[in-house]
């Protein structure tokens, strides 16, 4: 989980956007985002999806996906085109 951590962290600061603003965006309070910035292990699928989307980044880095996860990644990638669609 620390390499979830310091990559939010990361991100968020590249951002130049505070924990607040993140928070906002994501729908849920400045402290709810504090405690999932610095406890990301109890963080869920969808929350952590949501953050890569912010951030623009590739949620297999968020997630340390290896080789037999990032199937299963991909597999959500093409369902979630689908359901935009």
């Amino acid at each position: 989980m620390e390499h979830i951590k310091s990559i939010l962290k990361k991100l968020r600061s590249e951002s130049n956007k505070s924990q607040s603003e993140i928070a906002e965006m994501m729908g849920i309070s400045q402290s709810a985002y504090s405690r999932l910035e610095n406890d990301p292990g109890n963080a869920t699928f969808a929350q952590i999806s949501r953050l890569a989307e912010i951030y623009d980044a590739d949620i297999a880095l968020l997630l340390e996906f290896d080789d037999d996860q990032l199937e299963y990644y991909d597999y959500y990638i093409e369902i979630k085109k689908i359901v935009e669609q």
